[in-house]
């Protein structure tokens, strides 16, 4: 990722899984994405988190740049 930004090839979308060891959960990932570009876009498709919907919204800040998807999810909700 930080290689990109350096480029001038910001991604514009993300997929992050909320557990992801043996390194950062997904809200510590997120963290270090809005650190480097907050127009980024994240979309958490999880079976799994240790935070509600509501958790993650308090911890990483209100943002329309945020999409939760609880496995398993719905096709349509995907489209």
């Amino acid at each position: 990722m930080k290689e990109s930004i350096k480029a001038g090839q910001l991604c514009s979308v993300a997929f992050v899984d909320m557990r992801m060891p043996p390194g950062w959960d997904g809200v510590e990932t997120i963290t270090h994405f809005w650190g480097w570009g907050r127009s980024i876009q994240i979309v958490i498709c999880t079976a799994y988190s240790d935070y509600s919907g509501k958790d993650i919204q308090t911890q990483l800040g209100g943002s329309g740049c945020l999409l939760i998807f609880k496995k398993s999810f719905d096709m349509v909700e995907v489209l």
